[in-house]
């Protein structure tokens, strides 16, 4: 297993314009929360589904963790020393007809 930081995400007090102002625990400047990963792999550009119509969006890394990891978009990832956000929800292949879990895979874009 390998070890990634996690920093969480959450909109913080609204701006004067009434819209919220992000955050993240712990702070970006920080290191992350200590994570167990499987490990990670590059990507290429994909169109996700749940995104506006015919937008692509520049995936560059795939995250692969284990079963119940928990984590959600626009929280940031420190992998090898950068950071990379989350692009959409986890993929659960876990979901099969059979016992066996894998795990997800988390898509990871790079801040």
């Amino acid at each position: 297993m390998r070890v990634v930081g996690v920093h969480t995400y959450s909109a913080g007090a609204s701006t004067g314009y009434g819209v919220p102002a992000p955050s993240w625990e712990p702070p970006l400047d920080e290191p992350g929360e200590d994570r167990q990963v499987y490990g990670w792999a590059p990507h290429s550009t994909d169109e996700l589904s749940g995104v506006e119509p015919n937008r692509l969006v520049e995936i560059e890394l795939d995250l692969l963790v284990p079963p119940g990891f928990q984590i959600a978009p626009e929280d940031v990832v420190d992998v090898e020393g950068e950071q990379f956000q989350v692009v959409g929800e986890a993929l659960d292949y876990g979901c099969g007809r059979f016992a066996y879990n894998p795990g997800m895979v988390v898509r990871l874009k790079r801040v």
